[in-house]
């Protein structure tokens, strides 16, 4: 099975830093129409912003995202994948971490970020070619046959 450095291109880390408000991070991901940004204290992963962040930590507290700092109401317990994992690995590190997105890093540098939407996508793609290769495989007929 392929692994995860052959598909990051398309998705590179959707960062911003640890000092932004509440207000910043929505609008960003508004913006790069993201559901996760990857928060950063310099170069540093130091967790993740989700919508899911936004929606219990901020709205339904009522809270001001304009006052509230991002680094205030991360998750900073993040599940990370690699480079050389495989879209199945990466999906069951989703499962058990009850999360959708995954910071992939290398050498502890961040390379990419990656939606379960992504891993389910490139799955359904490698599974469509199998099935189309079985077919070929089950429907061929050798010369002279």
């Amino acid at each position: 099975m392929p692994i995860l450095a052959n598909y990051i291109a398309d998705n590179p880390p959707h960062v911003i830093q640890k000092t932004a408000s509440v207000l910043e991070a929505a609008k960003r991901m508004t913006a790069e129409n993201v559901g996760a940004l990857v928060i950063l204290d310099g170069d540093k992963l130091v967790g993740i912003f989700t919508e899911r962040d936004l929606m219990k930590k901020i709205v339904a507290q009522g809270k001001d995202p304009a006052k509230s700092c991002v680094a205030d109401e991360m998750t900073a317990k993040v599940a990370l994948g690699t480079l050389s994992m495989t879209v199945e690995e990466a999906l069951r590190t989703m499962k058990q971490a009850k999360c959708r997105h995954l910071p992939i890093v290398d050498q502890g540098k961040l390379m990419a970020t990656v939606s379960i939407r992504d891993l389910i996508e490139v799955d359904w793609r490698e599974k469509k070619d199998e099935v189309r290769w079985m077919k070929e495989y089950i429907q061929y007929a050798p010369p002279g046959s």
